[in-house]
């Protein structure tokens, strides 16, 4: 039982970090590049960066050369090839490390709120407080 709550909640607060994330359902500079790094993680050209990572080419063009000024992306050679630097991959990692722990962070809020929101009826047993309610005795035990 407690399983199914788990996955439920974690269905749940997925949807709940993604409205969290911003309000407007924007994403951030950070998010726009950690998606960029991930993209160019062995290698990719503006295109398949710009696909990936879900971005207007005017945007991807202010991007690339914030991730280049600051060491988080390279270009290598006249190709047009852009690959994540060690910096970028440390950025990346750290990233989705967050994520994890910020996931975790809603899906215990998520389990909190659901404890004090669940309120027992009162002619039921609710094995999540593992106690008869107050009727439920009454019924139980013999006047």
């Amino acid at each position: 039982m407690f399983e199914d709550e788990m996955e439920q909640s974690s269905q749940t607060t997925k949807r709940m970090v993604s409205e969290t994330n911003n309000r407007r359902g924007r994403r951030g500079r950070i998010e726009i590049a950690a998606a960029m790094l991930d993209a160019a993680g062995d290698g990719a050209g503006k295109t398949r960066i710009m696909q990936n990572a879900n971005l207007s080419y005017d945007l991807l063009l202010k991007y690339l050369s914030f991730l280049t000024e600051t060491g988080l992306l390279e270009r290598i050679g006249n190709n047009g090839v852009y690959h994540i630097t060690s910096k970028g991959a440390r950025f990346l990692k750290e990233f989705k490390e967050l994520q994890v722990l910020n996931n975790l962070y809603m899906q215990k809020l998520h389990a909190l709120t659901v404890l004090v929101d669940r309120k027992p009826y009162p002619h039921q047993y609710d094995p999540a407080y593992n106690f008869f309610t107050p009727l439920e005795r009454k019924k139980l035990i013999p006047p």
